[in-house]
């Protein structure tokens, strides 16, 4: 959960900096605030909770499968002769 955190945090900031990118004028070296806050309301309030969902879900399909693959190992290995 915690590296789950970290990357999104990760993604919030990359985004961030994308739209800091978009709405600053070289020309004029000046940030248009208004562009940032449809920016960050468009990328990265509605974006990330969908992608941390589908992520939470993911890792815990992963989770299931790392599971069932050692109680996989765990039967072949009692069952192979070579370790009785």
């Amino acid at each position: 959960m915690e590296q789950q955190a970290s990357n999104k945090e990760k993604g919030i900031e990359f985004r961030y900096n994308q739209c800091n990118q978009k709405c600053h004028s070289y020309k004029t070296k000046r940030t248009d605030q208004e562009c940032l806050d449809k920016c960050y309301e468009k990328y990265v309030s509605k974006l990330y909770p969908q992608i941390s969902e589908k992520l939470l879900a993911s890792e815990n399909n992963l989770y299931d499968e790392s599971e069932k693959l050692l109680l996989i190992a765990n039967e072949i290995h009692n069952q192979d002769a070579m370790f009785f």
